[in-house]
């Protein structure tokens, strides 16, 4: 990723950052427009944009005076469109103070904008080409282009095209430190006949950590030469829910998403598309030291990176993982009421106790056909849907989580293979299917895992029965038509794993076993596992020499105990180890996991999750 700058003067601008001076910027939900507020290290405000009529009082207000700010330094409207400028007025009615109030000029001025003009008056400015705006604490606002005039002397004609007034739009890049945001209104890039100001524009750009997408996510923007000269991590979508002009689009999403070093994309409101992303469904807030940076806000959880971290991908903080741990639930691979290639999409599910982020997963087949995810959360039990094609009226009624890049995957008919591989490059779940020799083989049916806790066999695997959007079988992020997976039975730790302590281990099948026996063992690792034939479930154990003493005795003296019991009428029970006072301990990891023993269950025993200790 290039940067402008050296590697001596990056560190010595970072030198210049005080210790605990923040620049944030709120990304504000406006419903369909865009405002974002800027405050600098020292406490100097940029309001850009202020959204459309209405979302100046009821969004841009409240939190300004949540923030305790009454007055703005600067304000930017980027281009003269109203879901962009209306929202000032009301602001300005609010009692808020405006010191500079820049915009782009009587350049081709529409009409329409006398509630602007008096609510700005005297403090009205016209930026151009590399006009500053100074945050204080070494943190700027620079104009990189305008009229499509752009920094450096390029020139893109903004009436080479359609969209004028977009093309018009003011592009600023927020800096401070290594972090870099590009803010750029409805910023044209060639799309549907709009005039191209990104292609030139893009190098003057250059490298940055956040962009938001400009038009609110619209295919007119965001085209292949910019997403690559800006190589952000993170992506913003601003766009009105069930909004008329089908924002955001699939085509920038994709261009975006499909960029090597792409982590993030948060749409703040849900829009008239799920094309993929992190739905926010609130103001998202980006703050930055100038050395890291954290997203966070809304139903999203925090992400907290380096800037400018070329490529590498930081790790999202899961636990060790197991093969089983996030597994194919369900795949359709021949939708009958659309395309294949717009109907094709597969569902993965979280079977651990614990919320996992997906950064840097890889969902692939045997072949070439791959793609690696962006920072999505799954919960607890929960699952995301990954689909060819993000709008629920073109790809039979799907609500899809993510959208993988055009070209990257495909779901063959007949036969092919889906692997899930986890950032670390273990494989956590292969399902091979087989033109119908073992697995199901269906037109117009999803096929749906049985046992969410099983090997993915094809007997465990079977059509859907339940109907969903335009009419084909499936159920993409809800729990499968035909499942039969059983009781979710959870073991966690407290106390302290430490030399000569104890810990208590609490089984929890929550009611639906009360009464019913248990046993749990432990080995030093968790994979391959020992499959419980026939039923093709797995305990995470391994047939070591610690496992073979603790299973033939389940009460050694000193160093475990209570090992064997039942489950009381809650469905509770707990079990204590005593870890011996051995120095030699230190360090040493081991696996716990167990079953619960129930004449219904196939093969008689329903697994338990595993958990991992660490002896300090």
């Amino acid at each position: 990723m290039p940067r402008l700058l050296s590697t001596l003067s990056m560190l010595l601008v970072l030198c210049t950052i005080g210790a605990g001076q923040t620049l944030r910027v709120y990304h504000i939900e406006v419903d369909q427009g865009s405002a974002a507020l800027i405050i600098g290290p020292t406490g100097t405000t940029c309001l850009v944009d202020s959204g459309p009529p209405g979302q100046g009082a009821a969004s841009v207000v409240p939190l300004l005076a949540s923030l305790g700010i009454s007055f703005l330094d600067y304000t930017v409207v980027t281009h003269y469109h109203n879901d962009h400028w209306a929202g000032f007025p009301e602001i300005v009615a609010a009692g808020v103070g405006v010191g500079v109030a820049y915009d782009r000029g009587t350049v081709n001025q529409p009409g329409g904008l006398s509630s602007y003009l008096n609510a700005v008056g005297t403090a009205r400015t016209t930026i151009g080409p590399g006009t500053v705006i100074d945050l204080g604490g070494t943190a700027t606002v620079t104009c990189v282009v305008v009229n499509g005039q752009v920094l450096g002397g390029g020139f893109a004609n903004p009436a080479s095209g359609g969209q004028e007034e977009n093309a018009r739009s003011i592009g600023l890049k927020v800096s401070y430190g290594g972090f870099d945001e590009a803010i750029c209104g409805d910023l044209g890039g060639g799309g549907n006949g709009a005039s191209d100001v990104e292609t030139v524009a893009a190098p003057a750009m250059d490298d940055v950590d956040v962009m938001v997408l400009s038009h609110h996510g619209s295919n007119t923007s965001t085209n292949q030469a910019w997403v690559d000269n800006l190589d952000a991590e993170v992506g913003v979508v601003s766009c009105g829910n069930n909004n008329p002009f089908g924002h955001p689009h699939t085509e920038p999403l994709q261009r975006f998403l499909g960029s090597p070093n792409a982590v993030a994309l948060y749409r703040l409101n849900t829009g008239s598309s799920n094309p993929g992303g992190a739905l926010v469904n609130g103001t998202l807030l980006i703050e930055t030291d100038g050395n890291s940076y954290t997203a966070s806000g809304g139903q999203i959880p925090s992400l907290t990176m380096n800037v400018d971290f070329g490529g590498l991908i930081p790790g999202p903080g899961n636990p060790p993982l197991l093969p089983g741990d996030v597994i194919v639930s369900e795949y359709m691979n021949n939708p009958a009421v659309v395309p294949d290639s717009s109907g094709e999409w597969l569902e993965l599910c979280n079977t651990t106790a614990t919320t996992l982020n997906l950064l840097g997963f890889v969902i692939r087949d045997q072949g070439t056909d791959s793609f690696t995810l962006p920072s999505l959360t799954i919960p607890t039990r929960g699952r995301l849907v990954l689909a060819v094609n993000g709008n629920s009226s073109q790809n039979g009624g799907v609500v899809a989580d993510f959208v993988w890049p055009s070209g990257a995957f495909f779901i063959a008919n007949g036969s092919d293979e889906i692997e899930v591989v986890d950032a670390t490059g273990q494989v956590l779940d292969s399902v091979v299917y087989d033109n119908g020799l073992t697995f199901p083989d269906p037109t117009g049916d999803s096929v749906e895992r049985v046992d969410l806790k099983a090997l993915p066999y094809g007997p465990n695997f079977a059509e859907a029965t339940t109907s969903f959007g335009a009419g084909d079988n499936g159920t993409p992020g809800y729990t499968n038509s035909v499942d039969a997976t059983g009781p979710w039975i959870s073991l966690t730790a407290g106390g302290n794993f430490g030399i000569g302590t104890s810990a208590t281990l609490t089984i929890n099948a929550a009611f639906s076993l009360g009464g019913a026996a248990y046993g749990l063992s432990m080995s030093e690792c968790g994979a391959p596992g020992i499959e419980l034939v026939p039923s093709g479930r797995v305990v995470d154990l391994c047939p070591t020499p610690l496992f073979n003493l603790v299973a033939q005795n389940p009460d050694i003296p000193g160093l475990i105990s209570g090992f064997q019991g039942s489950l009381n009428i809650f469905g509770f029970s707990t079990a204590t180890i005593n870890v011996p006072p051995d120095p030699s301990f230190i360090g040493s990891t081991f696996f716990l996991s167990g079953v619960v023993f129930d004449s219904g269950a196939p093969n008689g025993m329903w697994l338990i999750d595993n958990v991992l200790a660490v002896v300090n």
